[in-house]
């Protein structure tokens, strides 16, 4: 009887663990995405992560648990013992904006088979072909959505500044004639991956 029981306990401090380790095996796939293209565009080669974060008042303590990239389809998986249910898949890529779809809240459920499909912001550019009419002395460049840095312009020119792709940027210029600021706006339909053109007058 004794022997039965010993056997009894043991089974279920087995069964118990084996079900504690089912809850903490976590499996995710995905296919990586161009942002903007109605997921016709994929993004291979981006690197994936996996991690565990822990919410901070300011940001979050990272800890890592998988990294991988994905394959010419633009597909990845992880397959992973995961430690938290504080859990975060994200992408990105050197053709991309970095962070891809990583958030403040979990994207991931712990213990569980599911899929994460992922777009990341693809680089575009715009090139501005900037003719000087006499009207006006001199011209400013606000930053459109991707890019940081202000322009100046005195004479024609031609400027590539990099933008967010697949997205209606507002370029903004501001043209002054004896120090009074004229303020007009542009627009423009990015490409992901490739350069679009406008033209602007001062």
């Amino acid at each position: 009887m004794k022997t039965y029981q010993i056997s009894l306990v043991l089974a279920l401090i087995l069964f118990i663990s084996c079900k504690k380790e089912e809850k903490s095996f976590t499996e995710v796939n995905g296919t990586v995405y161009d942002k903007g293209t109605n997921k016709r565009i994929i993004a291979a080669n981006a690197l994936v992560f996996f991690e565990w974060r822990q919410p901070l008042t300011y940001g979050a303590r990272t800890h890592y648990i998988d990294t991988t990239r994905t394959d010419a389809q633009g597909r990845y998986s992880f397959g992973v013992e995961t430690p938290n249910e504080d859990l975060h898949v994200y992408g990105t890529s050197h053709q991309h904006y970095p962070g891809g779809d990583l958030g403040m809240m979990p994207n991931i459920q712990r213990g569980r088979q599911q899929t994460l499909n992922l777009e990341l912001i693809p680089f575009g550019w715009i090139r501005m072909n900037i003719t000087k009419t006499g009207a006006f002395d001199w011209m400013g460049i606000g930053p459109p959505n991707g890019s940081s840095k202000p322009l100046r312009v005195f004479s024609d020119t031609v400027l590539i500044v990099q933008a967010v792709g697949n997205e209606h940027v507002n370029v903004f210029t501001f043209k002054f004639l004896n120090g009074q600021q004229n303020n007009f706006p542009y627009s423009v339909q990015t490409i992901g991956r490739d350069t679009v053109d406008i033209s602007i007058e001062f």
